[in-house]
């Protein structure tokens, strides 16, 4: 009796063990959007927020995120001539006019606080990275890569999100 709770219990150890041992990994589009978007964001000397993220995603035309967003786009309206160039001047002109309207190039002591490890990144943005990180995890892969596609699907759960891409349509 003793040694099948011993066995049942070395099961356990090891599969926690191997859920522990998974890597994850960011992909190399997910990478750039990132970039684009600390980028975007210096240049305007504020922090990284949900619409500069959305603009990494989209600003790059061989990510699956923006495939896919071309993709709906071009069934929603019909429309085959919109391509990325087209949207990421429309994303450009909307963030600069928020940008502006927002007054948002006085950075916030407490968003440098809160995010003492990385102050280019707001909160809400690394929400939903984390929660596009739990979402590559629910595969049962031991290498598993966050792609830009789950990012963008997390993105599309946000009521603001949606509003921009209503007005990027538009």
């Amino acid at each position: 009796m003793q040694n099948s709770n011993k066995n049942n219990s070395r099961n356990l150890q090891s599969r926690f063990y191997k859920i522990l041992r998974r890597k994850v990994f960011f992909s190399n589009e997910l990478k750039k959007a990132l970039l684009v978007a600390y980028y975007e964001a210096k240049k305007n000397q504020t922090c990284v927020d949900l619409n500069l993220l959305l603009y990494g995603l989209l600003s790059q035309s061989e990510s699956l995120a923006c495939r896919l967003f071309l993709t709906a786009l071009s069934k929603y309206q019909k429309n085959t001539s919109l391509n990325s160039k087209l949207i990421k001047n429309k994303i450009q002109k909307i963030n600069k006019k928020n940008l502006k309207d927002k007054g948002l190039k006085n950075l916030s002591i407490e968003v440098l606080n809160e995010n003492k490890k990385t102050p280019w990144l707001m909160p809400e943005v690394k929400q939903t990275i984390i929660t596009s990180i739990d979402l590559a995890l629910q595969s049962k892969k031991k290498i598993v890569v966050v792609t830009t596609k789950n990012v963008f699907f997390d993105l599309l759960s946000n009521e603001l999100i949606r509003d921009s891409i209503r007005k990027l349509i538009d």
